[in-house]
């Protein structure tokens, strides 16, 4: 597919892409029989940068990372309360986060009708954040946001 993006194929119609695209099966041997007679091949560049030897090197290494996280922080624990993966810290009742899509469907049926400028979300109807409940995680979290980059 290559050889259509190349500079020949640059304004070619449909009509002439579909000529081109059903003559492949049939010219292909003729093509592989030339390339064999005048000794020569077609070569493109790399196009799959994921097949070279230094991104094959970094993702193995980068899946050892995981692993070695996974093991030290393994989210498959006999344990059924929610956890923070990273923290370890367990959600207490009020949070809802694992809930996140009934309750986001639920806002939705009550918007049905309503008027953008009507409707008023009420801060017990929203997901309560795991994070939101500790005391470091808010300051964190004040930290982190910019307001006026946010609404900028």
């Amino acid at each position: 597919m290559r050889s259509i993006k190349s500079s020949r194929g640059r304004g070619m119609g449909e009509a002439q892409i579909a000529v081109w695209l059903y003559s492949m099966p049939a010219t292909s041997e003729i093509n592989c029989a030339m390339q064999e007679a005048t000794d020569s091949k077609y070569q493109t560049s790399e196009q799959h940068a994921e097949s070279s030897r230094s991104r094959i090197m970094r993702d193995n290494d980068d899946t050892g990372s995981f692993l070695n996280f996974l093991r030290e922080h393994s989210p498959f624990t006999e344990d059924p309360n929610l956890r923070n993966i990273k923290t370890g810290e367990v959600a207490d009742k009020a949070s809802n986060c694992d809930e996140a899509k009934t309750v986001g469907e639920e806002i939705i049926k009550k918007m049905k009708n309503t008027s953008v400028m009507d409707y008023s979300l009420k801060r017990r109807e929203q997901i309560v954040w795991m994070s939101l409940k500790s005391k470091e995680a808010k300051e964190t979290l004040c930290q982190t946001i910019d307001p006026q980059l946010m609404f900028q």
